[in-house]
């Protein structure tokens, strides 16, 4: 029956005992699937998600079938809403997806898997647009029986059906489903691919969707070996999202070049286009050792720095001038704590140093503010006077940061650079102890020591 084989092929990628969040859209797939698993699944072990894109006028009513289907079979239902961007980006179908999957992400638990219904057509879809677009190896790996995304566990048991399979069951057991008219529409490439490209193929090849899926093993099998590859290559120059830029240096090309798809992938980063790596490797590799280049493609920003690589999300770049506050100025009261975003992290007094800060001062309207250039301090009771600008340059701090240390102004005198210095010239620094001043939570500083 179709409903062992599913259990069959689910039991090869997660524990028995897995709890499982259907993603059900109500079409003819995710009906079959979510049929299918509830058969033997504990309370509490299966539970179906469905996501309200609102792109179409009766989203609201396939929303309500889902939910009275989920209830008629008693298992538990929510309807996700998500707001989609209809113009720019990379497409309505690129936007829906990204925007289905954050949604999904958000909503499951730790120890949830996320099944998805796709089969053997899909499947063949997915190759072909791989092709097409020259995705290499990993591309025409195309979708995997269970792979990591955005934090999810997500496992496909229908991969070796065909829709033909799916139907017939629907029909035998006597179940309804959704179409989704925009599903017809030709002018997104997939449809095209499924309405117009694939039965020509399937009419001379009648095994074509089997035979891409063969190819997509094939592949996932030599995607495997390239990524053991790259870790080794890698060794330990990986540190958090940080590269030693001599572990790039040491590689041939092809190597260099799947070093850094491995990384963006570990880091879930978009992996660049062939030409978008050529020119990043170019620009990273050059030989001036005071280059500070920068390699970029959309959603991902690698700055160099000295001797490393630095990968960002392009939202979380901290040299992008976006990252930079509206207010020059921030107020603070020294007994709450201070959020300044997630590159500037927050500011806070806890504990005690010494130096540290006299108690009599701990009080008032401190002030926040940020390098303008010229500032001066003396990080020590027998240091000398010296410019931040030296300071921050000795200890190795990223270029792209030194606007990002908060500085702390008292009775409008330089009191202390975050938590590297305080400024022993000011009278509220407690030479022999003191209450700690703490800068937390912000974007890495230096490169690892």
């Amino acid at each position: 029956m179709l409903e062992q084989r599913i259990a069959a092929a689910l039991a090869a990628v997660v524990p028995g005992d897995a709890r499982l969040v259907v993603a059900f859209s109500g079409g003819l797939d995710s009906t079959v699937l979510l049929h299918a698993l509830r058969q033997g699944r504990g309370a509490g072990q299966l539970r179906a998600v469905h996501v309200n894109h609102g792109l179409h006028a009766d989203a609201a009513a396939w929303a309500e079938h889902c939910r009275k289907l989920c209830a008629a079979w008693n298992i538990p239902f929510a309807c996700l809403t998500v707001a989609v961007a209809t113009k720019g980006g990379d497409g309505p179908e690129a936007q829906a997806r990204a925007a289905r999957y954050a949604a999904l992400a958000a909503n499951l638990k730790n120890d949830e898997f996320l099944v998805t219904a796709h089969h053997q057509q899909d499947q063949l879809e997915t190759v072909l647009l791989a092709l097409l677009r020259g995705a290499g190896v990993h591309g025409l790996a195309a979708m995997p029986a269970r792979r990591q995304h955005q934090g999810m566990t997500l496992v496909r048991p229908l991969l070796e059906f065909t829709r033909t399979e799916l139907e017939a069951a629907a029909t035998a057991a006597g179940l309804h489903w959704l179409e989704d008219p925009s599903n017809l529409d030709a002018s997104f490439d997939r449809n095209y691919l499924r309405h117009q490209v694939v039965p020509l193929l399937e009419q001379r090849w009648p095994a074509a969707a089997r035979s891409a899926a063969r190819t997509a093993r094939l592949a996932a099998d030599a995607m495997s070996i390239l990524d053991e590859l790259a870790a080794a290559d890698c060794g330990s120059a990986l540190r958090g999202a940080c590269l030693q830029l001599a572990c790039l240096r040491s590689l041939r090309a092809a190597r260099q070049r799947n070093l850094l798809r491995w990384i963006c992938r570990r880091l879930d980063l978009a992996v660049p286009s062939e030409t978008q790596l050529d020119d990043a490797l170019q620009s990273l590799l050059c030989d001036r050792p005071d280059a500070e280049p920068l390699a970029a493609w959309p959603g991902v920003r690698i700055r160099r720095y000295r001797d490393w690589l630095w990968f960002y999300s392009e939202s979380n770049d901290p040299g992008a001038p976006a990252a930079a506050e509206h207010a020059d100025v921030r107020h603070w009261n020294p007994r709450t704590t201070l959020h300044l975003g997630p590159v500037r992290g927050n500011l806070r007094l806890a504990g005690e140093s010494e130096p540290g800060i006299a108690a009599e001062y701990v009080a008032g309207d401190w002030q926040v503010r940020f390098r303008a250039g010229g500032e001066q301090l003396r990080p020590g009771p027998r240091a000398h006077r010296r410019d931040l600008k030296k300071l921050l340059q000795e200890a190795g701090v990223l270029p792209w940061m030194r606007g990002h240390i908060p500085l702390i102004y008292l009775d409008d005198q330089l009191l202390a650079a975050g938590d590297l210095w305080l400024n022993a010239d000011h009278p509220a620094v407690a030479i022999h102890g003191g209450t700690a001043l703490q800068w937390r939570d912000h974007a890495a500083l230096c490169a690892p020591g």
